[in-house]
């Protein structure tokens, strides 16, 4: 019978690579996000809007965009450097990327349908880093335990 070589996947390939990028668009499309809020705050009529958000309101959204643009940032750093924390660091971003939209939502700062939209990579992100296998063989050192 012959033998036939599979290698498990790793690295920073396939979907692995598509989340990467994605993730990079996200922040682009979050720090756009952030400034937009501070200029609509200070014009509503920019966006065709008659009435002002409360300061409260919008300082929450800006704190926790700013959050989620931090915590964005150091995920991306940390699959960069393979490093075993990109694993819960990820499933922590993807879980307060979710509860962020809700609360936005229920704050009357998002749209039901851009919730619903802006929900799909973070469940996706949610549901790729708990079940990839190229995911823990990238991001594990098992295989580097084994090898000694």
């Amino acid at each position: 019978m012959p033998h036939r070589s599979t290698q498990a996947p790793a690295g920073i390939g396939g979907w692995l690579l598509i989340y990467v990028v994605a993730r990079m668009g996200l922040l682009l499309h979050q720090l756009q996000l952030t400034i937009g809020a501070i200029v609509i705050y200070l014009d509503p009529a920019v966006a065709g809007l008659r009435s002002f958000v409360p300061l409260s309101s919008l300082l929450f959204y800006e704190a926790t965009n700013w959050l989620l643009v931090g915590l964005t940032v150091v995920a991306l750093l940390l699959i960069r450097r393979r490093s075993r924390a990109a694993i819960p660091v990820n499933l922590a971003l993807s879980g307060l990327w979710l509860a962020g939209l809700v609360v936005w939502q229920f704050l009357g700062l998002k749209s039901p349908v851009g919730t619903l939209i802006d929900a799909t990579p973070a469940l996706f992100g949610l549901w790729y880093f708990l079940s990839s296998e190229r995911v823990k063989n990238t991001f594990t050192r098992t295989r580097d335990r084994s090898a000694q």
